[in-house]
């Protein structure tokens, strides 16, 4: 446990091998030191690369190219992003404004009637 407020505990990398000391700087203990964040290591046989949206390792299949967030997450973030359009053009379209929104007065739609 820190003495003071200010001192960060140290914590171990998890990846096999690897005796990097840091310091805990997010409240959540990510336990996977900044090397092994940015490249690929290898622990009980598998090659994994640190997932940057999940906050944990993964196997290097679940990944597109060089991309440091997993497919899985992508995917979910790219769903978020279509239904965020999907209801702000729906909420948009002339079908769901009133008169008053479109800038025309009920008066005025009476008087220019046919």
């Amino acid at each position: 446990m820190p003495s003071s407020p200010d001192e960060a505990m140290l914590i171990t990398c998890m990846v096999p091998g690897c005796k990097a000391e840091f310091p805990q700087t997010t409240g959540r203990a990510i336990r996977i030191c900044p090397e092994h964040k940015t490249s690929d290591f290898t622990a009980n046989g598998e090659i994994l690369r640190y997932c940057n949206q999940c906050s944990r390792p993964h196997e290097l299949s679940r990944f597109l190219g060089d991309s440091h967030s997993c497919e899985e997450r992508l995917e979910r973030k790219r769903q978020r992003r279509l239904l965020t359009r999907r209801l702000l053009r729906n909420a948009g379209s002339p079908d769901n404004l009133s008169d008053s929104s479109r800038g025309e007065c009920e008066h005025r739609q009476i008087y220019f009637q046919n």
